[in-house]
This record gives C-alpha cells, sequence and structure tokens, in this order.
C-alpha cells in the first residue's frame, strides 16, 4: 500500500518538473567550464527551488562539461522519471 502512495507523490513531482528549468553558473573559458557539472549540483539547483531530489536519482551520464542547455532525466520512482532543463551558464 505505501509503494502506491509513493508512487502517487513522485507522479505529483514529476508533472511540477516538467518544463521545469534550472540556472547554474560556471567558470568558463569560451564555451568549456573549468571545472564541472555534476548530478550533486544539479540536486542543489533544485533544493533551491525547494525541490528536493536525491543526487542519485539525477541520471546524469557523465559531468557537463560545456555551456548549454541540456535534457536531464530524474528517476522520482522505480516506475516514474520526467526530465529538467539544466542551463548551463557563464559566470
Amino acid at each position: 500500500h505505501n509503494k502506491k502512495i509513493e508512487k502517487s507523490k513522485a507522479e505529483e513531482l514529476s508533472e511540477k518538473l516538467k518544463g521545469l528549468s534550472v540556472t547554474i553558473s560556471a567558470e568558463a573559458k569560451d564555451d568549456v567550464l573549468y571545472g564541472s557539472v555534476t548530478s550533486a549540483d544539479i540536486a542543489q539547483a533544485l533544493k533551491e527551488e525547494d525541490i528536493e531530489i536525491e543526487k542519485q536519482n539525477i541520471l546524469l551520464e557523465q559531468p557537463l562539461k560545456n555551456l548549454g542547455i541540456y535534457e536531464i532525466e530524474v528517476r522520482l520512482h522505480p516506475e516514474v522519471n520526467t526530465k529538467i532543463k539544466v542551463w548551463v551558464v557563464k559566470k
């Protein structure tokens, strides 16, 4: 029974996240970042929007190393995934 509630909460959050974009400022030269943007950075940016998502649920294949707009998959529940937009901009 608890799993069902969890799934509906995940679906609600999925609706909330759809079309959400977060912006992360990073030091960069030309379009290449000095460091990289990781799932932890994205989790932190979401937290600033009052959205708590564990970094392991942000399905980033590898850290982002360039400026740009990315669609990142977020797993909210084993059966519920959504995508958010992450804008990596020059600081």
